[in-house]
């Protein structure tokens, strides 16, 4: 039996079976096998077999990568042979890898050549797009692009020479991060900046990813700055038919921790279920889409440390009190995170914070990009790289994503390119895919209103201070209010620790005056006109909700000296307690018990009808 020994530069021995079930904790590497040990050495190989046969005087012996030396046919009837045509060749194709936007503002291409071909004594050729780009030494075996734009795939071509010609050629793929940035500056005709104004390109060039529910699925090596107590999350879905419970962003729906969107269950309406874990437990909402289900939608989950809220749409649509454990996972988009429920349809523009946004933060980005230099941003995937194996964060943590059988596609989310102007008007529109066939047209838009609200978090512990003043013994109380927690006690408006407080619990309104506690009425999460007048000479508060009488109540005192602290919104004392999350529109003190007339024309959107405002 001969034996041959051949030297090895980097083996791999991958052990599967002693990896499965031996973690103790939840695997976070989408890879981990990446960074195992490659060990070097000498391989032993026998080789050479034979059936049915002995013999102990013919013998063969190959000598590999040396010409042809000769026969012999002496005793004892060996022979000699050599594998040579091959290296009277030119050079085999190499083997080439090219970065695929793992660089910002270049592309790495590197080969290897076949141990079998003949050298490549005269060097290596690489073209790109056919054209000419470098030409290298035969010990060199990477090359590095500059001359490269986002929004362009450049295929790469590696030949070797040698003594005999050019070799064939070996090809690949490859290009940057679709991260290009258009910068600029917005002033009126007078040259004054510009300042929070939108600006938008058009047309706008992206992709979605779209799964087939059959095995698709991202995964996220997890990082520390995945978000645990407060985050908000947010995508863009597109939910084919056969979905059932499927996972769109998921973070450990299994383990009953942290946190994770799905779709609704099957024989439901198309829609979404957020939910966080609490490790026994999990709490979630569910909403179904009225509108158009078949179509796009923004899906946003943010969660403030007590309450779980859902946007759709940029809208708020629902909120729950909610508890979270938190234990290090993997990331996975469009499936659950065990590799289960496997989304059918397509998803874009996924985002990740480490704060609960407010709702005017995410009405006002719902359909645009965002800066990586945005506050709280944690990742932004834009799926925009039409290629490859990997969607990069364009934020600046890398959480880039492992592509696992989804492919991508033109049909994409209604997200504009886009950018705010500073005080300075200046503006950068960043993760833009372009090339030099392609044009944008900026277009600048300054949204004015004519009425604004006041948004409170209690995770910010958001309040307002009014001023110090006493109500007459005859008022009215006007509130215009959108609460998105109806069961934690919040305080709206507070006068002292106990002279007017108007807050909600438990699903309802609760007025307390003078230290007597009545339950109003039931609350909900909808935009709503409250008016309460108050009569001390007859004990009695009048309870309108958007213009009609609710009820009436009997206090056993509605009098007294209310001076010496001020009005408060959102919260309660001092220290602050008990704060609001929610919107506040508009709050009003009357001199005077309204009429029912007044009331109404108050409650109606063309606002306050009253006379004698406090």
């Amino acid at each position: 039996m001969n034996k041959i020994i051949y030297h090895y530069a980097s083996i791999l021995v991958l052990l599967v079976m002693s990896l499965t079930g031996a973690y103790a904790q939840q695997e976070t590497d989408c890879n981990p096998t990446a960074n195992l040990p490659i060990t070097q050495g000498d391989l032993l190989f026998n080789y050479g077999s034979a059936t049915n046969v002995v013999s102990f005087r013919n013998r063969s012996s190959y000598t590999i990568a040396q010409p042809f030396i000769g026969f012999q046919f002496s005793q004892p009837y060996s022979s000699q042979n050599g594998f040579w045509s091959r290296f009277l060749l030119p050079p085999q194709a190499p083997s080439v890898l090219v970065s695929q936007g793992d660089f910002p503002d270049r592309v790495l291409i590197r080969w290897t050549f076949d141990p079998l071909s003949s050298a490549a004594t005269g060097g290596y050729v690489v073209l790109r797009d056919g054209a000419f780009l470098a030409q290298l030494g035969s010990d060199i075996t990477q090359f590095i692009d500059f001359n490269v734009q986002a929004g362009e795939f450049y295929e790469y071509s590696v030949y070797g020479r040698n003594q005999f010609g050019s070799g064939a050629r070996g090809k690949a793929v490859g290009f940057v991060n679709p991260n290009g940035i258009v910068t600029g500056k917005l002033e009126t005709f007078s040259r004054n900046p510009v300042a929070n104004a939108v600006v938008k390109l058009t047309p706008t060039v992206g992709r979605s990813l779209h799964f087939d529910g059959v095995n698709d699925y991202i995964c996220v090596t997890h990082l520390p700055v995945v978000p645990t107590n407060m985050w908000t999350v947010s995508a863009w879905v597109k939910i084919d038919d056969g979905y059932d419970s499927d996972g769109i962003i998921d973070l450990g729906s299994d383990l009953n921790k942290n946190f994770w969107l799905h779709t609704t269950p099957a024989g439901s309406g198309k829609g979404v279920v957020a939910g966080v874990g609490a490790g026994s437990g999990a709490t979630s909402l569910t909403h179904v889409f009225a509108d158009n289900p078949n179509g796009w939608h923004q899906v946003t989950a943010a969660y403030n440390g007590i309450s779980l809220l859902l946007y759709i749409d940029g809208r708020y649509v629902s909120s729950t009190r909610a508890s979270i454990a938190n234990e290090d996972a993997l990331f996975t988009i469009g499936s659950r995170r065990n590799q289960t429920g496997f989304f059918h349809g397509r998803i874009d523009d996924v985002r990740l914070y480490n704060a609960p946004l407010t709702s005017t933060q995410i009405f006002l980005t719902r359909d645009l990009t965002v800066s990586k230099s945005t506050a709280n941003l944690v990742a932004y995937w834009k799926f925009d790289e039409g290629l490859g194996t990997k969607v990069f964060d364009l934020s600046d943590n890398d959480m880039h994503a492992f592509i696992n059988g989804p492919g991508f596609s033109s049909d994409a989310a209604p997200v504009n390119n886009a950018g705010f102007t500073d005080e300075g008007g200046f503006y950068a529109i960043e993760g833009v895919n372009y090339s030099q066939a392609q044009t944008f047209t900026a277009t600048p838009v300054k949204n004015f209103y004519s009425r604004y609200a006041l948004e409170f978090n209690a995770a910010y512990s958001s309040y307002a201070t009014l001023t110090d003043f006493d109500l007459p013994d005859t008022a009215t109380v006007e509130i215009n209010l959108h609460p998105f927690d109806l069961q934690s006690r919040q305080i709206v408006l507070s006068k002292g620790e106990d002279d007017f407080l108007f807050g909600i619990e438990n699903n309802n309104f609760f007025l307390t005056i003078n230290g007597e506690t009545q339950v109003v009425g039931p609350a909900t999460t909808v935009y709503q006109h409250l008016s309460f007048t108050l009569d001390a000479y007859t004990g009695q508060v009048a309870y309108y909700k958007d213009g009609d009488l609710q009820n009436t109540f009997t206090y056993s005192d509605l009098g007294g000296e209310w001076t010496g602290e001020p009005w408060q919104l959102g919260a309660l004392g001092s220290p602050a307690a008990d704060f609001y999350t929610g919107l506040l529109d508009e709050v009003v003190f009357y001199h005077s018990v309204l009429t029912v007339a007044n009331i109404q024309l108050n409650a109606s959107p063309f606002g306050s009808g009253g006379t004698d405002v406090a």
